[in-house]
C-alpha cells in the first residue's frame, strides 16, 4: 500500500498495541488496534477501526471509521466521544459531546 506499515507511539507514556500505520503522539495516548488511526490529544484513545482521529484532550473514538478511504471518525473537541459508525465528526468548539453511531454526523458546538 501507499501507507506506512509501522505503528508509532511517540508521545510520552503513549502506546500502540497492534494494527498497522497507527500513531499515538499525544501524552498518555493509546491506539489499541486498527489501521491508520491517530491519537493526538493528551490522554486520548482510539479503540479500533480505520482512519479514526482522536485529537481533543481526553477524546475517544471507540471504533468504526471511514467508508470512503478518506476521513474516519474525527474527534477534535476536548472530552468528546464517537462510539462507532462512519465519517462522523465532533468539531473543535464542541467539547463534551457524544455521537453514538451512524454516518456523516457532525457536531459543531458553539
Amino acid at each position: 500500500g501507499n501507507y506506512s506499515d509501522a505503528n508509532i507511539a511517540s508521545g510520552p507514556f503513549a502506546a500502540v498495541v497492534s494494527g498497522q500505520g497507527n500513531f499515538a503522539n499525544g501524552s498518555a495516548s493509546i491506539v489499541a488496534a486498527g489501521l491508520l488511526n491517530s491519537a493526538h490529544g493528551q490522554s486520548s484513545f482510539v479503540g479500533a477501526g480505520f482512519g479514526n482521529v482522536a485529537s481533543g484532550s481526553a477524546s475517544v473514538v471507540v471504533g468504526g471509521g471511514t467508508s470512503d478511504g478518506l476521513n474516519g471518525n474525527v474527534v477534535l473537541g476536548d472530552g468528546s466521544c464517537i462510539v462507532g459508525g462512519h465519517n462522523n465528526k465532533i468539531a473543535t468548539h464542541s467539547s463534551l459531546s457524544t455521537i453514538q453511531g451512524g454516518s456523516l454526523h457532525t457536531t459543531l458546538g458553539e
